[in-house]
């Protein structure tokens, strides 16, 4: 692989988005280092529900959902729960995502990640094969499953909209559903299956599998915990942390929640809030589900993993050193049980982890202005499993002199 004159890239953040990147910036030649407080894929990458969608079921911002604020204060229960302590503090970015929550808004927001969504997994499956990891992706579709025809049918316009983008989308009456998945409650007697969508079964072991191939190519890894950035007249010069300082050329910031700080010392305030989902490890698995199933009223997913069932799913609204409230996870079950009655929740273990949620769900995407050596590749919220490995082409694309496959104004990172 011929790295003569090629810049170097440091890549700041291995979960999948940042290992992604630096596994495709590899790809391109370029010399890499990829650097991260843990190991690659263990912070929200590794408890996300795996699904690899090409099309995204829900945006945060929701038209009306301000006017549901006391209920996700009061109610602990609630897909969204925001705690009190924390609602003073989060408030700017409330009043971003109120604005966000217009229809047009939503509806805008929601075709601007179809069309990227819709590439993701052709991107998964590229570096899948780069990473000898093809059997960590089932392609065997998703089901969006409804207890009652009024949520089933309000779902219907967003079905709409992903058809309109290519996806497809086929409407399952209670024969197809009982075929499809046996195992489900004969209390869901409406679905939408959409089968080009894929998951992984591993989502830890991905990430794990693409590090190793970067790693493998010649790529270098640290681990270690990035607090500075060393600035000079053209932008950072050099990253520091404990016993850490690496000039850097080109940077790359893929950061979860913790990237803000970095953020303001680039002068950047970029509206990223973090939404922290809980997981539910079930190691008894369901016999014979076929794949991940999302009840499509309490907007939680449960996906056969290679553990057992992951339950996953939900947004909680806390501050950032707030201890985690286990209940959002126990309720995982409660809510799974009614869904699939033959689950066990024996040595069932629990996951609290943050998530960098932008206002419109778009996540933010390429050059700072005014710093051409910086790029930005964060703010993927829950959608950071699906949209790794297409964000990390867009980078090396962007990094190579090619035209990115999809136009990033939606996620410049001057939009806000």
């Amino acid at each position: 692989m011929n790295t003569y004159a090629r810049p170097h890239y440091t890549v700041l953040g291995a979960g999948i988005v940042g290992t992604s990147t630096a596994l495709a910036l590899r790809l391109e030649g370029f010399p890499v280092t990829l650097i991260d407080r843990d190991a690659p894929g263990m912070g929200a990458s590794y408890g996300n529900a795996g699904i690899i969608q090409a099309a995204m079921p829900i945006t945060v911002a929701a038209p009306g959902m301000m006017r549901q604020l006391p209920k996700y204060l009061l109610d602990p229960d609630s897909p969204l729960s925001v705690r009190w302590r924390s609602l003073p503090r989060l408030m700017p970015f409330f009043t971003r995502l109120a604005v966000a929550s217009g229809a047009a808004r939503v509806d805008d927001s929601m075709t601007r990640l179809q069309a990227i969504a819709k590439l993701s997994g052709d991107a998964h499956r590229a570096l899948a094969r780069e990473a000898g990891a093809e059997n960590l992706i089932a392609a065997r579709g998703v089901l969006f499953v409804y207890p009652g025809a009024a949520s089933f049918d309000a779902d219907g316009a967003t079905m709409d909209l992903f058809e309109r983008n290519g996806v497809s989308v086929n409407r399952l009456g209670e024969d197809d559903i009982r075929q499809m998945e046996p195992a489900l409650s004969r209390d869901y007697r409406w679905a939408y299956h959409l089968p080009d969508n894929a998951f992984t079964v591993d989502p830890g072991e991905l990430v794990t599998r693409y590090a190793s191939r970067f790693q493998e190519l010649g790529g270098e890894l640290l681990q270690n915990e990035v607090r500075e950035l060393e600035n000079g007249p053209g932008g950072p010069v050099a990253v520091v942390g404990p016993g850490l300082r690496r000039s850097v050329d080109h940077l790359v910031i893929a950061l979860g929640v913790d990237g803000g700080t970095l953020l303001r010392q680039l002068g950047l305030h970029l509206p990223i809030a973090n939404g922290r989902g809980y997981h539910l490890m079930l190691p008894e698995p369901v016999s014979d589900l076929r794949g991940p199933i999302i009840d499509g009223e309490a907007h939680f997913a449960a996906t056969p993993m290679r553990g057992g069932l992951r339950l996953a799913g939900t947004i909680e609204f806390a501050g950032e050193t707030a201890s985690p409230n286990w209940r959002r996870a126990d309720m995982l079950y409660r809510l799974a049980k009614r869904m699939l009655p033959d689950l066990d929740n024996r040595d069932a273990v629990r996951w609290m982890g943050g998530r960098p949620l932008t206002p419109d769900s778009l996540p933010v995407i390429g050059q700072v202005p005014g710093l051409p050596k910086v790029l930005l590749a964060m703010g993927h919220g829950q959608f950071g499993m699906t949209l790794g490995a297409i964000t990390g082409k867009i980078i090396a694309d962007i990094a190579a002199g090619r035209m990115p496959p999809v136009d990033l104004t939606p996620y410049r990172v001057d939009r806000f």
